[in-house]
């Protein structure tokens, strides 16, 4: 779009053809027994000059003055340019057809060819250049405004970007920071799962790392969080996790932003009681409509607070989605009377 406005052959060729285009919606508006080339020849011709105080005020004129707010520069140097236009239009006039600018009247019986005057020469001619001014001015106008609403587009998407980053890395220390306490609990019992959670953890991490792209498949996000369920479960083997999954028969045809199924799994484990049989640490997975449903319910611990649930993996998630979402998703996590803490989430999947 911006090489439409810019100084240049690129520029000039691009408007040229646009000039024509419009010539050419011009002719087919009315009726002529001339033929299409007779026509351009003619426009081309007489028309010339139109053109040329169009690509003036789009490339030079404007974005000289009063792109700077130099509204007097832009009203002097224009003025000096109609005066200019004017000049070149009547001679181009005369020296294409000497009878230009006469006209025909009746005395008596009789036709008598008279002439324009001077000044009603100049003020038909002012008055067109005035018009291609206006035309030229609309017309960079809409061009000036297409070329900012792009930018603060470009600059919104850099923003969400990095907004987005900022989010994944608070979330990456401090799932971390969960996770090598776990192991660090198991080193310290000496327990022989030590180097399989270690190595548990070394996926997880790979994943975290090199999960830089907006989106990833559903798949891979899935297979995360069983990994991290099973290193979970090595400090707290007697943990009962019930995890119900159904993706339809194509999983694989759905993407969505990485490490968003991780929060509600670590808050749960952190926070709620170990799951038991009859009251395990529920977690569902569902496709339906294009749509993610996912949920997870535990048993509040005992010594858990009202809020401690709301750490930093929620409000986080939460951020995330308005950016990724907005006004598209469902997010609830609330302590019901039973005893339990139940989280959903609800999200529009898209295709790869």
């Amino acid at each position: 779009m911006e090489d439409l406005v810019k100084p240049g052959w690129r520029s000039l060729l691009l408007t040229l053809g646009i000039w024509y285009l419009l010539v050419t919606i011009y002719m087919s508006m009315g009726s002529s027994s001339r033929s299409a080339i007779e026509i351009y020849f003619f426009y081309t011709r007489y028309s010339w000059p139109n053109f040329i105080i169009c690509y003036l005020n789009i490339v030079w004129l404007i974005p000289r003055f009063l792109h700077t707010r130099k509204v007097a520069a832009y009203l002097t140097t224009a003025t000096i340019t109609l005066a200019v236009y004017v000049c070149i239009r009547y001679y181009n006039h005369i020296l294409q057809d000497p009878d230009m600018y006469t006209y025909f009247t009746r005395s008596g019986s009789e036709l008598v060819r008279k002439s324009l005057s001077i000044s009603e020469i100049v003020k038909g001619e002012l008055l067109k250049g005035f018009q291609f001014l206006l035309l030229s001015l609309a017309y960079r106008s809409i061009i000036d405004r297409v070329i900012t609403e792009r930018q603060i587009s470009g600059l919104e998407r850099e923003k969400l970007r990095a907004d987005l980053a900022m989010l994944r890395y608070q979330l990456n220390p401090h799932f971390l920071f969960n996770t090598i306490n776990d192991i660090y609990y198991l080193a310290l019992i000496r327990s022989t799962d030590t180097a399989n959670a270690l190595l548990e953890l070394s996926e997880l991490l790979r994943y975290v790392l090199h999960s830089k792209d907006d989106k990833v498949a559903l798949e891979r996000e899935i297979d995360h969080l069983r990994r991290f369920i099973k290193l979970h479960r090595f400090r707290f083997p007697d943990c009962i996790v019930k995890l119900d999954i159904d993706t339809g028969p194509e999983p694989e045809q759905w993407v969505i932003p990485p490490l968003v199924l991780i929060s509600f799994t670590e808050n749960a484990f952190k926070h709620g009681e170990q799951g038991t049989e009859t009251d395990p640490v529920e977690i569902i997975i569902r496709i339906q409509k294009d749509r993610l449903h996912y949920r997870v319910r535990n048993v509040v611990g005992k010594n858990c607070s009202k809020d401690a649930h709301n750490g930093v993996g929620l409000p986080n998630l939460r951020n995330r989605m308005e950016l990724l979402f907005p006004d598209n998703f469902t997010l609830d996590s609330r302590q019901t009377d039973d005893g339990h803490f139940l989280a959903t989430l609800d999200i529009p999947l898209q295709h790869p």
